[in-house]
């Protein structure tokens, strides 16, 4: 029937008096609200509606509790997961949020920037290190892959990609690891094959055929070799698909 409702949130009991106050001033001439509230409003001699609470409401207020409860227990373990990833990651990890303001800068990448992270956190990236250009990343919502950096001496490759919600971008991310690190990891990863005995022996000179099919083969395999694409090599148990097969290895620009 008309009338005006104005709401004033209390956060506090010590607030109350302030806003019941304040909603007499305003003109109101029923206050409706909690006990405390209600206390005020006598004390004031301004009308007043108690609203009660039954058992069901604080039933349903403590059930909604503890799923608020839960779900921040579990945003905690989450949180505690992902820093755990970014604190001991191998590579360098930068991001920056839709403002370009750094939101995470993790201990290998201030390690290897010589920046200090935690001072970083909050600061726009063109601030914090312009030479990374992470900001057109996050601007153009395309990815920068493989792009080569130099730090301090050292080389450093780097991806960028965006970071895209809801096919909008909100900000980007950058990754990268030391160029001398990942050579000296592939180093090790073949002397742990070639010791494992995962290495080609033979060559076409081990071919020992007076067959003209099997030369024609061998002429065709060796053409092959000199190429970059895959090669597929067909033929029934016992025919000599390996031999040809570390051949064409030994034969090509990768055999060492």
């Amino acid at each position: 029937l008309g009338v005006d409702l104005s709401v004033f949130t209390i956060t506090s009991e010590f607030e109350a008096e302030e806003k019941v106050l304040q909603a007499i001033a305003s003109g109101a001439e029923v206050v409706i609200g909690g006990v405390i509230t209600g206390q005020v409003a006598r004390k004031y001699h301004c009308p007043y509606v108690m609203i009660k609470t039954g058992a069901e409401g604080i039933l349903q207020a403590a059930a909604e509790a503890k799923r608020i409860a839960y779900a921040r227990q579990l945003e905690k373990v989450k949180t505690s997961q992902f820093r755990t990833v970014l604190d001991y990651a191998y590579e360098g990890i930068i991001s920056i949020d839709k403002d370009f303001c750094v939101t995470i800068f993790n201990p290998v990448a201030a390690r290897i920037t010589k920046i200090n992270g935690s001072k970083a956190i909050g600061m726009n990236i063109a601030q914090v290190w312009p030479e990374l250009k992470l900001e057109q990343t996050a601007m153009s919502g395309q990815e920068d892959l493989g792009q080569f950096l130099t730090i301090h001496g050292r080389q450093y490759i780097c991806n960028k990609v965006p970071i895209i919600v809801n096919k909008v971008t909100v900000g980007a991310i950058a990754t990268f690891q030391d160029v001398g690190q990942i050579q000296q990891m592939e180093a090790q990863i073949r002397q742990r094959i070639y010791a494992a005995g995962h290495i080609a022996n033979f060559t076409f000179e081990n071919i020992v055929s007076q067959s003209p099919a099997i030369r024609h083969t061998i002429h065709f395999a060796k053409q092959y070799a000199a190429t970059d694409s895959a090669i597929l090599i067909l033929g029934e148990t016992g025919t000599g698909k390996e031999v040809f097969a570390q051949s064409i290895h030994n034969y090509s620009k990768r055999a060492q």
